[in-house]
This record gives C-alpha cells, structure tokens and sequence, in this order.
C-alpha cells in the first residue's frame, strides 16, 4: 500500500470557471531515501534536495497547463545517485457547484519510481478515466 505524507498546508485556486485545491505530497519511501541519504551523506542530499525543488518549481509552473486536460497525469522522472524518483501531478475534478464552477484537486506527488504503477492507480485513479474513455 502506497504511504503519502501530504503536505499540511494547501492552497485555494479560484476563477470564474473553477475552484481547485492545491495538494502536495511525498511518498513515505521517498523520504526515507532522502532521510537515509541526508544522514550517511549531508551535502549531497541537501544538493539533491534543491535540485528537486527546481525539477518542482518547473513542475509547479506548468500546472496551469493541467487545465486543459484534467485526470491526465503528467509524469516527470529524476535519477539521483542510485534512485529514481517520479514527479506526478494533475487535476482531478471531483464535482461542480450550484454555480457551474468546476471543483477539485491539483495532485502533486513526488515518490520512488516503482511505486509510480501505486501512485497512478491510488491518488490519481487512472484506471476509472481509463474505462470511462474507452466506453465513451
């Protein structure tokens, strides 16, 4: 079973057409990866670190772009040292309000690359879109 620790905080989006709450998280294995590597090597861990908050902020910038295709994920995988992490994120619709505003969620996920089949699967529920489109 795929552990995400989500972030405390969230942030509102709002427009005219949508209200999308803003979810970031990481997996438990990936941060025992990181933990692991902060304390046998502190400073390549903390470069790591930054380099992933880049990969982050380059992914957090293209968000908007989700939008246009909700329920898709978009996948990002970065290799550092021995491992592989994957960054996904997307917008999931959940409902629509009185109002015709679009409700939902931007998913932002970061966890090791084999548990990216979980990630798809659990938080992002590919499969349910999958058979949808099929069927339509």
């Amino acid at each position: 079973m795929l552990r995400i620790d989500w972030d405390d905080q969230t942030t509102p989006y709002v427009d005219n057409s949508t209200y999308i709450t803003i979810r970031t998280g990481r997996s438990r294995a990936y941060r025992n990866v990181l933990a692991g590597l902060g304390v046998r090597e502190p400073i390549r861990a903390g470069r790591i670190r930054q380099d992933i908050e880049a990969v982050l902020r380059m992914v957090s910038a293209n968000g908007g772009k989700a939008l246009a295709i909700p329920h898709v994920p978009e996948i990002v995988i970065v290799k550092f040292d021995d491992y592989e992490a994957v960054i996904a994120s997307s917008i999931l619709f959940t409902s629509v309000s009185l109002h015709g505003r679009l409700i939902g969620e931007y998913r932002l996920i970061i966890a090791m690359v084999n548990e990216m089949d979980a990630v798809l699967t659990e938080v992002f529920k590919i499969e349910k879109y999958i058979e949808a489109a099929l069927r339509a």
